[in-house]
């Protein structure tokens, strides 16, 4: 049913794929209810779960869309509890942080879009641990570490990521004190 969703979204047939994808995470559903450790079900739900979001945002359904992407990486997160290892499930978590990420971008919600990326960053930085040639995994990494910051060194990265916390922090309080600056 995934691959019937994924042509029927190619297709335009976008209500089809909705109820395709549907259909898929309730298939899901009841693998795991006969085999809750069933790791591959986890995973395959998780993947239903993130192109149903990736479908709903192109419906400007972004609020459904966001749900889809979190239970997403609830169920990336149960198959790696039982599979921590699983270089497979440490992409696709990526995968889905960085859409969450772009959603979040896209709904002006900044400071939550930043850390999905950073944390799916950690996702690729973990599979490039497991699977340190994998340049796919690679590519995807540099990809979005070019996208957040720049190609500069970890060192500014770290740096501009504790400028960014201050930046926050002093908007906070700046808010909390009336826009007064003592």
């Amino acid at each position: 049913m995934l691959s019937l969703g994924d042509l029927q979204t190619d297709l335009s047939q976008h209500q089809n794929a909705l109820i395709s994808y549907t259909q898929a995470i309730i298939c899901f559903n009841e693998a795991l209810n006969r085999a809750p450790d069933y790791i591959n079900a986890h995973n395959n739900k998780g993947i239903a779960l993130k192109k149903l979001g990736d479908l709903q945002t192109g419906l400007f359904q972004k609020q459904d869309a966001l749900i889809s992407y979190t239970q997403a990486i609830i169920c990336f997160n149960e198959a790696l509890n039982r599979a921590p290892d699983y270089i497979q499930v440490h992409n696709n978590k990526g995968i889905t942080l960085q859409s969450l990420g772009n959603l979040q971008a896209d709904l002006t919600q900044q400071q939550e879009a930043f850390k999905s990326y950073q944390a799916a960053l950690a996702e690729f930085n973990r599979s490039l641990e497991i699977a340190p040639d994998n340049k796919q995994v690679r590519n995807l990494r540099d990809d979005l570490q070019e996208f957040l910051y720049g190609k500069k060194s970890s060192k500014t990265i770290w740096l501009t990521s504790i400028i960014l916390l201050l930046l926050f922090l002093f908007i906070g309080v700046w808010k909390v004190v009336g826009n007064k600056i003592f």
